[in-house]
């Protein structure tokens, strides 16, 4: 309607996320701790270095 204040859509993300985490936990689950740099990608690790355009016509180039 015209003239009815909107609700603020960060109270209903937040409102969202508790009920998530309160289905999570409630269900037994449990956090688990990630090692600092570990991502679980494996093929990201394996890429060999190549050059690569930086969009001003300059490249830029990994260097071991």
């Amino acid at each position: 309607m015209i003239g009815t204040p909107m609700p603020n859509p960060r109270d209903s993300i937040i409102a969202n996320l508790n009920q998530q985490m309160d289905q999570f936990f409630g269900a037994g689950r449990k956090v688990q701790e990630v090692a600092p740099g570990v991502t679980g990608e494996k093929d990201a690790m394996s890429a060999p270095p190549t050059a690569t355009s930086c969009g001003s016509g300059a490249t830029s180039r990994r260097l071991d």
